[in-house]
């Protein structure tokens, strides 16, 4: 049965009613390295149990896990494995040639609030354009954690923890994987800046953020 779903990470949590069940180890993704050997599972096709094996293509980013496979369909929501055969990441989309796949720190955070959505800035952004350089806030929701730290609409969100932000999802796993306290690079007015958000309390969202 599907518990909980969070679409801005291709996630779903399922409840089986049985016991005993044997798992899969879950590898630390943040551990993962550029040129490792990977493991993809799936039903490629329809062909259940499809084992494609290539090497990470890109583990410096940490949001996704990139690695140089050919998905299809059968692929997404499959098992991404190192070569010990710990899961590191969820298959979730083929970008430019490259495999993308949610982390494991993502998805052992997912599990253990039970399917419910991640945090919220309390945003709506739209990449600034085609080039990716930074997400412009369109709209603050009132009496969230981007109105309370004063994040205003025309800002431009940069970047977190020196990682850029490209496209509105690159903000949606930023909140994922950060403490209590995030500090956004932004451009304001002409010039650069930093803003921090305090999570502390409960979090309003809208549609991104």
């Amino acid at each position: 049965m599907v518990a909980a779903r969070d679409p801005k990470f291709d996630l779903a949590l399922l409840e089986a009613d049985a016991q005993d069940l044997p798992a899969a180890p879950i590898g630390d993704s943040v551990r993962v390295r550029t040129g490792e050997l990977v493991l993809s599972v799936g039903s490629l096709y329809g062909q259940a149990g499809a084992v494609t094996v290539r090497v990470v293509y890109n583990a410096a980013g940490r949001r996704w896990v990139q690695a140089d496979l050919r998905l299809a369909p059968g692929n997404s929501g499959g098992p991404l494995a190192n070569a010990r055969g710990h899961v590191i990441a969820i298959n979730t989309m083929l970008a430019n040639g490259v495999a993308l796949a949610v982390p494991s720190n993502i998805m052992e955070r997912f599990v253990a609030r039970g399917g419910r959505p991640a945090r919220r800035l309390g945003v709506t952004v739209e990449p600034v354009n085609a080039a990716g350089l930074g997400l412009v806030i369109v709209e603050v929701e009132p009496a969230s954690p981007a109105q309370r730290a004063g994040l205003q609409a025309g800002d431009i969100l940069t970047g977190s923890g020196g990682k850029p932000f490209q496209a509105p999802f690159d903000l949606a796993l930023s909140l994922a994987v950060s403490g209590s306290v995030v500090d956004f690079d932004l451009l304001r007015g002409g010039g650069t800046g930093s803003c921090e958000v305090s999570f502390a309390l409960p979090a309003v969202g809208a549609d991104v953020g």
